[in-house]
């Protein structure tokens, strides 16, 4: 279940999952399809995505 909510640029409200990341980063984050045939759909991301951009 869902623990907190975040918000990163423009991007949609994130919301933080218990399901841990297999890299060991961290809880994953759960994101949602914003267009498209599969607009909704909840995929989960590695927290860890946003610092290797960097």
């Amino acid at each position: 279940m869902p623990s907190a909510r975040h918000a990163l640029n423009n991007q949609p409200s994130l919301l933080v999952s218990g399901i841990q990341c297999p890299c060991g980063g961290g809880s994953c984050i759960v994101l949602a399809t914003q267009s498209g045939k599969n607009m909704g759909r909840q995929y989960y991301r590695c927290p860890l995505v946003e610092l290797m951009d960097q």
